[in-house]
C-alpha cells in the first residue's frame, strides 16, 4: 500500500529518532489582529515559516491554492521560497527536503470566508489530517471587534489600506492622527445585532474546524495575546511541540484604543441604551483589561461555550528556586488560592531525602510528569515527602488539569551541589518534561539580614521554632530588635546575599537560553503591587482562566517586619549606618528606600566598591597539638582572614604573614613565632631558702 505523503515528508526526522513539532494552520477572521500575530511569528526565531493570509498565494485559483496548502503543511519544502510573491507556482512541484524545520513552526493563517470553493466536508478534511494541527484564533470581545470593523473603514478611507505594518502606512496615520483619532458614532441596536453576527460566525468556525480535524483544536485568543504576548505564544508553541522561549516583537500598530470611552462619540448614551437592549454584552463594551470571554453570544440571545471545542492541554508543573527568608512561604500561598495551582513547599529536606544526584533527578523527573489521578509513580526510591505529594495527588480526579510546584533552595544539598546538578540534568529534564522555573530574590538586603538574623535568634529562644508567624500575635511576638555586625563583617555579609541575586539572575538567563520557560520576580515588587501575582499564576497555568476563579481568603501568613520604619528593628542602628557611609550600601540609609524593578538590584550590584583598609593583628596564640581548640568563629577571632564554606576561621595573620590557624607547635609555622620567655618551674622549697638568703 502506497504510504501517505505526509509520512514520506517526514520521514527522515523520525528515523533519526527526532521528534519533529506538527504544521499548523491558523483559522482567523478580519480585525482580529492576525497582521500582528503573524508578524511577530515571523520574528520569532522559533518559526521556520508562516505565511499570512495563505489564501492570496493564487487569488481565485481554486486548485492551485488547495495544492499550495497542502504542500505548506504536509509537503513543506526548504529547497525553495514556499508562496513567493508573484503567484510563481514552479515551488508546488519543488523536492521536499526538511532540514531547515528541525524544531521550527511551519504553516499558514486563512480567513476561510476568502476560500469559499475549499469544502469543509471534502477538501479541509484532507488538509488538517495529524500530524497536522488545527488552530482558531479569536477575539472574543464581540462588542470590541464589531467597533474595530468600523474603525478599520475610517483607516481604508485614509490611508487605502486597512493594515498599519508597512512605514508607508505608519507615516500616512502620523499625519492622519486628528482624523482617525476623532470618535465615532454608533447606536446601541446595530452594535447588539453586529457583535452577535460575529458571535455566530465564531460558533460555526468553532464546529466546522473540529469536525473537519476529527476532534477538538487550539483556540489562540487575541485578548491573551495583547495581555501577555509572551505567555499566549508560549502555549501554541507547546502545542505544536516547539521548545524554547522569545520575547515577542511586532511593528504593527494598533489604531483602536483600549478604552472605547476615547472612540465611542457618545459612550454614556451607548452604554445606557445596551444595558436595557442587550445587558449580556455591557461586560463587553466596559472592558478594558482584555478579559478573555469564553462564552459566544448568538442571535435570538442564545449562547455557546468555546471550551466545548476546545482541546485542554497539560499543564505543565514548576519549581520555585529561592534562598532563605525571601517571602517563599508567602508567595506560594498566593500562588495557590486558585483550585489549578497547588504547591508543595520544600520536598527536599534534609532529614527525609537520600541525597544523591540519582535520587534528586528522579524526584524530579516524577515530580514534573505528575498529573490528576496519574499513576504517579517514581523510578526509584525518593524521600518521604515526594512520595506523599504523589499519593496525595493520585486520588485527584483526572479531569481537572491542575499546575504543580514546589520550592527549591539553592543550599539544598549545598550550593555546589545545586549548580552542578543544575546544568548537568535539570535543564535537560525541565526542557524535556516542558516544566517552568520561578526564581524569587530579595532585593532589600539589609532587611533581609534583619529577618534571617531574627529568625536565628528565635530558633534559640523558642523551644518550638516556627519560621513563619502565622498569626499578628505571633508576629509582634518575634518583632523583637535584633542587633547585626558592623563594620567589614557587615558589608562581606550584603556582598554575600549581593552574589547569591546574580548567581540566580546567571542561572535564569542560562535556562531561558536552553528553552526552558523562566521568570523572576522580586519580594518588594510583589509587595507593592499585588496584581503581579495574577500575572504569575495566569502564566504558570499557560492564560487558563482559572487563574483568576477564586476568592480572596484572609493571610494566613504575616509579616513579622512589616513596618515601613524598618531600621527600629535593628538595635545598633547607629554603628550600623556608619559602616554604610561611602559604600554600595549607602542607599539604605534613606528610610523609604525601597529597592524594585528589574535593574535596581544589578545598579547596586554595579556600583563601585571601595577598597577597604584591612588592620593587620598580632594574634599569635601559642598551642600543643593537646590544647588544639576546636573550630573559631571570624567574629571570635580579630586576625581572621579567610572563612570558609562552612563560615570557620581558616587563616591568621602574623604580621604581614598569613600561616594555617592550626599548626602543631609555632616552630611548624612558615614564619617565625614571636619570642616567648621562658617560664621556669620552681618548688615551694627552693622559694623558703631564697627568702633567708641563702
Amino acid at each position: 500500500m502506497r504510504r501517505p505523503a505526509v509520512a514520506v515528508a517526514w520521514a527522515a526526522h523520525l528515523s533519526m529518532g527526532q521528534q519533529q513539532p506538527s504544521p499548523v494552520v491558523v483559522f482567523k477572521k478580519a480585525r482580529t489582529g492576525s497582521t500582528w500575530l503573524a508578524d511577530m511569528l515571523e520574528k520569532d526565531d522559533r518559526v521556520a515559516f508562516f505565511r499570512h493570509e495563505a489564501q492570496g498565494c493564487f487569488s481565485d485559483d481554486a486548485d492551485r491554492t488547495r495544492k499550495a496548502f497542502e504542500v505548506m503543511v504536509r509537503r513543506p519544502t526548504c529547497s525553495t521560497q514556499m508562496c513567493p510573491n508573484g503567484q510563481k507556482d514552479a515551488w508546488l512541484t519543488a523536492p521536499t527536503t526538511t532540514d531547515c524545520f528541525d524544531d521550527k513552526l511551519v504553516g499558514f493563517d486563512v480567513n476561510p470566508s476568502h476560500t469559499p470553493f475549499l469544502s469543509w466536508e471534502r477538501d479541509w478534511p484532507q488538509l488538517l489530517k495529524a500530524p497536522v494541527k488545527t488552530v482558531v484564533y479569536m477575539r472574543t470581545n464581540l462588542i470590541k471587534h464589531a467597533i474595530s470593523s468600523i474603525h478599520a473603514d475610517v483607516l481604508v478611507e485614509a490611508c487605502d489600506t486597512h493594515k498599519v505594518l508597512s512605514q508607508k502606512a505608519k507615516d500616512c496615520v502620523e499625519s492622519n492622527t486628528e482624523v482617525l483619532s476623532k470618535k465615532i458614532s454608533v447606536d446601541a441596536l446595530s452594535l447588539s445585532k453586529s457583535a452577535r453576527k460575529l458571535g455566530k460566525y465564531w460558533y460555526d468556525l468553532l464546529r466546522n474546524t473540529t469536525t473537519a480535524s476529527g476532534g477538538k483544536v487550539f483556540v489562540l485568543y487575541y485578548e491573551a495575546l495583547q495581555r501577555d504576548a509572551s505567555t499566549e505564544l508560549g502555549r501554541l508553541f507547546d502545542y505544536v511541540g516547539v521548545s524554547g522561549s522569545s520575547v515577542p516583537e511586532s511593528s504593527s500598530v494598533k489604531i483602536t484604543p483600549d478604552d472605547l470611552r476615547e472612540t465611542l462619540a457618545d459612550f454614556e448614551h451607548v452604554r445606557k441604551d445596551l444595558s436595557n437592549l442587550d445587558p449580556a454584552l455591557l461586560p463587553q463594551l466596559e472592558d478594558t483589561s482584555f478579559k478573555v470571554f469564553r462564552t459566544l453570544r448568538l442571535p435570538e440571545n442564545k449562547t455557546q461555550s468555546i471550551e466545548r471545542y476546545e482541546v485542554q492541554l497539560k499543564k505543565a508543573n514548576f519549581i520555585v528556586i529561592t534562598t532563605q527568608r525571601s517571602g517563599s512561604g508567602w508567595l506560594l500561598n498566593e500562588l495557590q488560592k486558585p483550585s489549578c495551582i497547588e504547591c508543595g513547599r520544600e520536598l527536599f529536606d534534609r532529614s527525609g531525602f537520600l541525597w544523591s544526584s540519582d535520587t534528586m533527578k528522579a524526584a524530579v523527573d516524577g515530580f514534573l510528569r505528575m498529573t490528576p489521578g496519574g499513576q504517579n509513580a517514581f523510578d526509584i526510591e525518593v524521600g518521604d515527602k515526594f512520595n506523599f505529594v504523589a499519593k496525595k495527588w493520585r486520588a485527584q480526579r483526572s479531569d481537572k488539569s491542575r499546575s504543580y510546584g514546589f520550592k527549591w533552595m539553592l543550599n539544598q544539598p549545598s550550593s555546589d551541589l545545586f549548580y552542578e546538578a543544575f546544568e548537568d540534568w535539570l535543564l535537560p529534564l525541565l526542557k524535556e518534561r516542558r516544566g517552568k522555573l520561578v526564581f524569587l530574590v530579595r532585593q532589600h538586603l539589609l532587611r533581609l539580614m534583619v529577618s534571617k538574623e531574627a529568625n536565628q535568634i528565635d530558633s534559640e529562644r523558642f523551644e518550638q521554632h516556627v519560621a513563619h508567624a502565622f498569626s499578628q500575635n505571633d508576629a509582634q511576638q518575634h518583632a523583637a530588635p535584633v542587633e547585626l555586625p558592623v563594620g567589614h563583617k557587615l558589608l562581606r555579609h550584603l556582598d554575600l546575599e549581593l552574589s547569591k541575586i546574580a548567581h540566580m539572575e546567571k542561572l535564569a538567563k542560562l535556562a531561558s537560553d536552553a528553552g526552558v520557560r523562566v521568570r523572576t520576580v522580586s519580594y518588594e515588587d510583589l509587595d507593592a503591587d499585588h496584581a503581579q501575582f495574577g500575572g504569575l499564576r495566569s502564566w504558570l497555568v499557560d492564560g487558563d482562566a482559572c487563574a483568576a476563579s477564586f476568592s480572596e481568603r484572609p493571610d494566613t501568613i504575616f509579616k513579622i517586619h512589616g513596618d515601613a520604619h524598618w531600621q527600629k528593628y535593628i538595635s545598633n542602628w547607629n554603628e550600623v549606618s556608619k559602616s554604610l557611609v561611602g559604600t554600595r550600601y549607602a542607599v539604605y540609609l534613606d528610610e523609604a528606600y525601597v529597592p524594585r524593578g528589574g535593574d535596581a538590584w544589578e545598579k547596586l550590584r554595579d556600583a563601585p566598591a571601595p577598597k577597604r583598609v584591612k588592620k593587620v593583628h598580632d594574634t599569635y596564640q601559642p598551642h600543643t597539638h593537646a590544647e588544639k581548640p576546636a573550630r573559631l568563629y571570624p567574629r571570635d577571632v580579630p586576625g581572621c582572614v579567610t572563612a570558609g564554606k562552612d563560615h570557620h576561621c581558616r587563616m591568621k595573620t602574623y604580621g604581614n604573614r598569613t600561616v594555617p590557624l592550626f599548626t602543631s607547635s609555632p616552630t611548624s609555622s612558615p614564619v617565625v613565632a614571636p619570642v616567648v620567655a621562658p617560664r621556669h618551674q620552681t618548688s615551694w622549697l627552693g622559694g623558703w631558702l631564697r627568702w633567708l638568703g641563702w
